[in-house]
């Protein structure tokens, strides 16, 4: 079969398009080697650069212009193939450069349209289907002619190689973008807790949906690597769920103790079940674990668990420990929740359960809660549970129950305890009158040589009551009853 001639012979825009796109990757060298020379002098440098990228982007886009007129035309395709070629590499290197190293490109742009991925794999892709569909189409073309057919026109020339562009580049999208795609939504997304609210948008979606057969895929070359981006880049693909549930069970059971709590984390997004099964086991001592699992086991059950569950929880004192029952309390879905266990716990039969509530008050940072359930424990009947409600509000930095809504009732218990016989009582609350009212307490000894509910409870006694004591306590009631009827008026 003999070669089908070119429709215009007298036509030399291929190697035209060729000439200046060689002529814009010379700007580029020239602009570059330029820029590097005078790279002191930022304003010369800066004027250099310009210049230079000026002209490789209209030489550029010239080069293109000339390849896509002369395919049209009908001229061989080795010279404008060649330039568009080029051309879909440069782009795509462009693109993967701007992803992996340049970060004065906005993240809007980058992160939330997919750009990083979707230009150099439409490049990439191209790159295969086009020759192809020339091909085929120059064959179909070739064939007719040999049927004693007229020539195509370029009309038709061009809708059969359009045909076959489109199918072969769907089904390499198909095929290959997810890839990736995964890649760079599991990259480019937040690390996401249980009900947290994350702008991932469309990324984390499409992470979460990806057939399971290419998330592990990439998770286990991943796995293999020692490099921190990549190591990095695994943990956040378990730490967000993004396998499938044998692989999650597979690093909360293994030996890493970062995976451990990684897959925790990502099992509780997807199955909240396993993952309360999981914190039930660290309460209940069947399961020890390092400080951080054990802390995101206590979120999990705040955010995750029943009323049921958290309060089995929050009555073993000796298991789990303390920062467990603390995170579970602080993960719960706001204030309310919080105080009314708190108190629940506090009037609970168990002397070790209402000790434990009472510590976790003092690390409480809303100053409104903090008071009234600081005001709770000073109302408490047991004595230990009053020892420790002195001692958090006189070790507050900012004393949070000086807020006017506090006030009166908190002074009010302290004037009540002035008439207490016990010493560590009654010496804590001159020294928080003294702070609230304004009077003095010199007479009065330091806090911290008599107050303390652990010692006090464990053996130790406050210093002897001493001579001009007692008279200090009258002063502080008198001076705290004068402050009451000023605030009532």
């Amino acid at each position: 079969m003999d070669k089908l001639k070119p429709a215009q012979t007298d036509s030399q825009r291929g190697r035209s398009a060729a000439l200046v796109h060689g002529l814009a990757f010379l700007a580029a060298s020239l602009a570059l080697g330029a820029v590097w020379f005078v790279i002191p002098d930022q304003t010369k440098a800066w004027k250099i650069l310009g210049m230079g990228l000026s002209a490789v982007a209209v030489m550029t886009l010239w080069s293109i212009i000339l390849a896509i007129q002369a395919l049209w035309r009908g001229e061989s395709g080795k010279w404008p193939m060649g330039v568009l070629g080029v051309f879909t590499i440069e782009v795509a290197a462009l693109c993967a450069s701007l992803c992996l190293g340049v970060l004065g490109m906005p993240n809007n742009i980058l992160f939330r349209t997919g750009l990083p991925v979707f230009v150099p794999f439409g490049m990439l892709v191209s790159l295969v289907a086009a020759p192809v569909a020339f091909w085929r189409a120059r064959r179909a073309e070739f064939a007719e002619i040999a049927s004693k057919m007229p020539e195509w026109r370029n009309r038709r020339r061009w809708k059969h190689r359009f045909a076959w562009y489109a199918g072969i580049f769907t089904i390499l999208t198909v095929l290959l973008l997810p890839w990736p795609l995964f890649v760079f939504c599991a990259a480019s997304a937040h690390y996401n807790y249980p009900r947290s609210n994350f702008p991932d948008h469309w990324r984390n979606s499409f992470a979460r949906h990806t057939p399971d057969f290419i998330r592990n895929t990439v998770a286990f070359l991943l796995e293999q690597s020692t490099l921190n981006p990549l190591v990095a880049l695994h943990e956040k693909i378990v730490h967000n769920g993004y396998l499938s549930q044998s692989e999650l069970q597979r690093h909360l059971n293994g030996a890493s103790r970062v995976l451990n709590r990684r897959a925790l984390n990502g099992i509780s997004m997807s199955k909240p079940d396993v993952a309360l099964e999981f914190a039930l086991e660290i309460a209940d001592g069947r399961r020890t674990c390092t400080y951080p699992m054990t802390y995101d086991a206590g979120r999990i059950m705040g955010e995750n668990g029943s009323a049921e569950q958290i309060r089995y929880c929050l009555e073993h004192a000796n298991s789990p420990p303390a920062y467990f029952r603390l995170s579970l309390l602080n993960a719960l879905n706001g204030d309310e929740p919080r105080e009314q266990i708190l108190l629940m716990l506090l009037a609970d039969q168990n002397p070790e359960t209402r000790y434990e509530a009472a510590r976790l008050i003092y690390h409480i940072s809303e100053p409104e809660m903090y008071s009234r359930l600081c005001l709770a424990c000073l109302k408490h009947s047991d004595v230990l549970i009053r020892y420790g409600a002195i001692e958090a509000a006189m070790n507050s930095d900012d004393l949070s129950f000086r807020r006017p809504k506090i006030q009166p009732t908190f002074v009010e218990r302290l004037v009540e305890l002035l008439d207490e016989h016990d010493l560590v009582q009654r010496r804590g609350a001159v020294w928080l009158l003294s702070n609230i009212v304004g009077a003095r307490a010199d007479s009065t000894p330091a806090p911290e040589s008599s107050l303390s509910g652990i010692k006090a409870t464990r053996g130790g006694t406050p210093s002897p009551e001493i001579p001009g004591e007692s008279e200090t306590v009258e002063t502080m009631r008198m001076a705290a009853r004068k402050w009451l009827a000023a605030q009532k008026q």
